[in-house]
């Protein structure tokens, strides 16, 4: 096909790419403020994986990268390390990747919902399905923040949707190299993002719901074989170990309140006369056990990840995964959504709602199953896809209907989402300026002022190390030898130096606070730079005895770190 004929059949999506280009990548730097702490691992990751071939915890080649508190899947600091190898700022690439990969998402998302529309597949007879996606998935905060951030999401939603594409294009074409190139993009996506671990296990089952796909698997050894090899990445990344320490970590299965909370109730029951060593009754026991527990956390959390309050209203608490006062969705999707369902409903498309549905469970159950994942959009994030094709099937039913309505629903949404960027540009930079860790880079900057110097940085607003070793550019290899031989924190003699924390190796670097703010240096440091935070300097009774050399601000103005000289 030419590329007059691509333009001529795809101008509209071009058209659409071209918008979701723009809202994407347009100050990526800028807006979020700052790299955050998460997003600055990643990018340490892949320096150390570029100069050592390991990662900064000094394992080589790893089919998982070992940070400080967790067990990083591979594929994003790959896709970082190699954006930086051709040229790409470190501090860009980490951003870059993520939207880039969501681009990629939209394009496989119109041609996913194209053929999932067609008449090979679901049938649905609503023309332009496609395209509605597509403008939608340009459109709503959900992808829109994920794409904005040094996250994997974005590159987890393009690994299944162009999986899930290749395997429609397999029922079509009944050409293996589509089947080999949808178990792949699947199989990888365990290596992409944490909570694909556990959804991998139903993808067989979503795909045999498409229509034909059943009877092939069948009479096929082909799919059967393609299926089984689906799941190589993840056995390879369960024997290089560390693969559920995650999950372990943040799962309700594993909630250490659980005894207390589980105790604290069946003394409720028992009253308030209760004696020491009573044995709770065979009814409270049946009313308050752990399995109960556990399941009404679950409840709790599923019911609250499919709400109109995280999904339309207030979204995600957590202002790196959402905005705040915005819904994961726009309101204007609501009647959309509600008008999906019923087209669906009406013309008896079953198994397209097994589908659906088994879509939005997988993605509801990865988040539900851990402590905080009632109003998660990070480990929900995939819910977005079933979303996606109901709406645009109640869009693409509306336009059938009512050329005026739709009209009318496209203003709404051209509206909603103009005051959602304003928010998001004017308001936004300022309201997320601590959960992005602003000013933490204008921090290492001072620092660098002084390398022959003893430097004491606070870390009562965040864990400056990971922030000094990437803005430092610190030598990957130094910092593994620390890790190797267990001295990347030390504590030893430090109370002597008045301080309270820990030295990192043999660096000049103290991540400590002074035990008594109104004395000195003690021992060896003289001349030492102390950065203290605000709290601190207002607090301690600093300001009588040192001299302020500088003041590290937020974007806001106000005082994040106070450089003091004693």
């Amino acid at each position: 096909m030419s590329i007059k004929s691509i333009l001529k059949k795809y101008w509209p999506l071009l058209l659409v790419l071209i918008l979701a280009g723009v809202i994407r990548f347009y100050g990526l730097l800028q807006n979020p403020i700052s790299l955050y702490s998460d997003e600055v691992d990643m990018g340490y990751q892949a320096l150390s994986l570029l100069k050592t071939g390991c990662d900064y915890s000094g394992f080589c080649f790893p089919v998982q990268f070992h940070s400080f508190s967790d067990v990083q899947p591979p594929l994003p600091i790959y896709f970082i390390a190699l954006t930086h190898l051709v040229g790409v700022p470190l501090d860009l690439s980490i951003r870059l990747t993520s939207a880039i990969f969501g681009l990629l998402g939209i394009l496989s998302t119109y041609f996913l919902v194209e053929k999932l529309a067609s008449k090979n597949i679901f049938n649905l007879k609503l023309p332009g399905i496609g395209l509605i996606s597509a403008i939608l998935l340009t459109l709503i905060p959900w992808h829109v923040t994920y794409s904005r951030i040094g996250f994997s999401l974005t590159t987890l939603y393009f690994f299944v949707t162009l999986g899930f594409l290749f395997f429609t294009e397999y029922l079509i074409e009944r050409k293996n190299s589509f089947l080999y190139l949808s178990c792949l993009f699947l199989g990888l996506s365990p290596m992409v993002y944490n909570t694909a671990k556990v959804a991998i296990v139903f993808y067989p089952f979503i795909l045999l719901l498409l229509p034909g796909a059943f009877e092939l698997f069948r009479k096929n050894l082909n799919i059967k074989i393609a299926f089984l090899a689906m799941f190589i990445p993840l056995v390879i990344m369960f024997a290089a170990g560390g693969t559920t320490a995650r999950f372990d970590y943040i799962s309700i299965f594993t909630d250490p309140t659980a005894a207390s909370e589980v105790k604290y109730q069946r003394q409720l029951d028992s009253g308030p006369t209760l004696v020491v060593g009573t044995s709770p009754s065979i009814l409270t026991d049946l009313f308050h056990n752990k399995p109960l527990f556990y399941a009404n956390n679950l409840s709790n959390n599923s019911f609250s990840l499919i709400s109109t309050q995280f999904l339309f209203t207030t979204g995600d608490p957590n202002l790196r995964q959402s905005i705040g006062g915005w819904g994961m969705l726009y309101h204007s999707l609501f009647p959309i959504l509600l008008l999906g369902i019923y087209f669906l409903i009406r013309f008896r498309h079953d198994r397209l709602i097994l589908f659906l549905g088994l879509l939005v469970l997988v993605a509801i159950s990865t988040s539900a199953v851990t402590r905080d994942g009632g109003e998660h959009a990070s480990r929900s994030f995939m819910m977005i896809l079933p979303m996606m094709i109901i709406c645009s099937a109640g869009l693409a039913y509306l336009k059938q209907s009512s050329k005026i309505l739709l009209y009318i629903f496209f203003a709404a949404l051209l509206i909603e989402s103009t005051f959602y960027f304003h928010d998001y540009w004017v308001h936004f930079p300022y309201t997320s300026e601590r959960s992005f860790s602003a000013g933490m880079k204008e921090l290492i900057q001072e620092v660098k002022k002084y390398p022959d110097q003893p430097v004491i940085i606070s870390p009562k607003n965040d864990n400056p190390l990971i922030f000094y070793a990437f803005y430092m550019g610190f030598d990957p290899q130094k910092f593994q030898q620390f890790v190797k031989t267990n001295t990347l924190y030390n504590s030893q003699g430090l109370d002597k130096l008045n301080l309270d924390g820990n030295r990192i190796g043999d660096t000049n670097l103290y991540i400590a606070t002074p035990i008594d703010y109104k004395k000195g240096p003690a021992g060896t440091l003289p001349g030492a730079i102390y950065f203290l935070s605000k709290g601190e300097f207002d607090t301690s009774g600093t300001q009588s005895v040192t001299q302020v050399s500088d003041i590290i601000r937020l974007p806001s103005g106000e005082p994040l770190y106070y450089e003091v000289h004693y």
